[in-house]
């Protein structure tokens, strides 16, 4: 009996003492959050301040911040009379405890790699707010990185807002720097990236197009030569040059457009070959897997504006009188077939 009641009395122990540490672990954890809410009652509360950084939401106030030992997290809602994208957002705001001087780190910060965000912004700026240097990223749909460093520091916003540099700078601001990524899943375990970063002091366009789980890469330049002419070389992995184009085109950012034309798993190359005041005129590059190389496609007549819609493509040529002709095309092999013309 006496043996019973001592085996009771063990494990009622362990039960209290399991209970005692349980208690203890979450007032820790409770202590250690350090949760505080607080609620504004007007639509008068219209700036975010943390350290240098000032947030000022000029068509938003303030509702409620929940603060913790390492961020506070803001929701705004849209001032009577205002219209913008969306009526209510959300902001949260955090200290970098590192210095983040280039587009490169900023992403290693947010361990972000090619793939993994649709695009980016990257100012080098000398702002009156204070601000030296902002990246902007967009890592999917209504979610949005901003990191933002002034001469003493820097932080880090997360938003479902696009949007957030206008309320901190204080002029106008032109990104150095701006990225695109673009992906193509063939299936579960082949997919396509390519990237493309246009910089914009010296103009330069940079492209990188990778193909399946062996990372096939090709690198491209696109940049203006002395006679004002855009020249854009395509090389692969060991600097053999897979193409050499040269266009008259205005703007950088529409002479490479990737696109997959003939739905294939791999991106293909849609070039500007002329920019006109009526109309463009395209050519199309299908990436043969095969031999690593470009193949030209073959057409008979200007390629404008054009649409993919997988199996066929539109192209649509302006006419005369202001209006368009659509033409329906089909892709055989490097050809492209005309199937019908309407207006």
């Amino acid at each position: 009996m006496r043996k019973v009641l001592f085996n009771i009395f063990i494990l009622l122990s362990t039960i209290t003492f399991v209970i005692v540490l349980i208690f203890v672990y979450q007032n820790s954890e409770k202590n250690n959050k350090n949760i505080v809410v607080d609620d504004y009652p007007n639509e008068s509360y219209q700036s975010i301040e943390l350290g240098f950084l000032k947030i000022n939401l000029k068509y938003y106030h303030l509702v409620t911040k929940i603060s913790t030992r390492d961020e506070e997290t803001f929701t705004c809602k849209l001032n009577t009379g205002e219209h913008q994208q969306k009526d209510k957002i959300t902001i949260k705001v955090s200290r970098i405890n590192e210095k983040i001087l280039t587009s490169k780190q900023a992403l290693e910060y947010l361990k972000l790699v090619d793939g993994e965000f649709i695009d980016y912004k990257f100012f080098d700026v000398d702002d009156s707010s204070g601000v030296k240097k902002m990246m902007v990223i967009s890592q999917e749909i209504n979610k949005y990185s901003y990191i933002v460093c002034y001469e003493s520091g820097c932080y880090l916003i997360i938003s479902d807002y696009n949007g957030i540099e206008n309320f901190i700078f204080n002029e106008h601001q032109k990104p150095s720097q701006r990225a695109y990524s673009q992906t193509l899943k063939k299936n579960n375990s082949f997919q396509s990236i390519a990237k493309t970063v246009l910089s914009y002091n010296p103009d330069v366009v940079e492209y990188q197009v990778s193909y399946g789980s062996n990372k096939i890469i090709n690198n491209g330049t696109l940049i203006r030569n002395s006679s004002g002419a855009l020249e854009f070389i395509l090389i692969d992995e060991d600097d053999n040059k897979l193409l050499e184009l040269l266009t008259y085109a205005s703007d950088l950012n529409e002479v490479i457009t990737f696109v997959d034309a003939n739905v294939d798993g791999y991106f293909d190359i849609l070039f500007l070959k002329e920019s006109g005041t009526r109309n463009n005129n395209h050519a199309i590059y299908l990436w043969n897997h095969l031999e690593g190389l470009y193949d030209k496609v073959e057409y008979g007549d200007i390629l404008s504006n054009l649409e993919f819609h997988g199996d066929y493509i539109l192209n649509y040529i302006k006419d005369d009188n202001g209006g368009y002709i659509e033409q329906k095309l089909e892709l055989e092999g490097n050809k492209l077939i005309r199937i019908t013309d309407a207006k």
